[in-house]
């Protein structure tokens, strides 16, 4: 058992749901600390994942990057972060829908999935 009782699985969905961006109560079952809150270190945990997953875009498609230019792939991967999280526990896989995600006209991109299962 974790804080306050909670199963981990149900403590690591929350987790996984809180790096994706939505809301399911994770601050509450992290105990604070004497050098930062709760929410803080969540926060920077969300962001440290984000950014390893725009760094593995940036690696996976040197050529598009090279052709966008630095900032212009930064925002594009940022967005492709938000709107295709990992479901792969390999990183390998994950730029994989970049290239149809592409072909997409932005108006029409979900602005996150609903289906956050991981595939193993």
């Amino acid at each position: 058992m974790t804080p306050a009782g909670t199963p981990l699985r149900v403590l690591q969905l929350a987790l996984h749901a809180h790096l994706l961006g939505c809301d399911a109560g994770v601050t509450a079952q992290v105990v604070d600390d004497a050098r930062l809150p709760a929410a803080r270190r969540l926060s920077i945990y969300a962001h440290a994942y984000a950014s390893r997953l725009q760094e593995a875009l940036r690696e996976t498609f040197e050529k598009t990057r090279a052709r966008l230019g630095d900032d212009a792939f930064d925002v594009l991967a940022a967005a492709f972060v938000r709107d295709r999280p990992s479901t792969h526990r390999n990183l390998r896989w994950f730029g994989a829908g970049l290239p149809a995600w592409l072909r997409v006209p932005n108006g029409r991109r979900s602005c996150r999935r609903r289906d956050h299962r991981r595939h193993r």
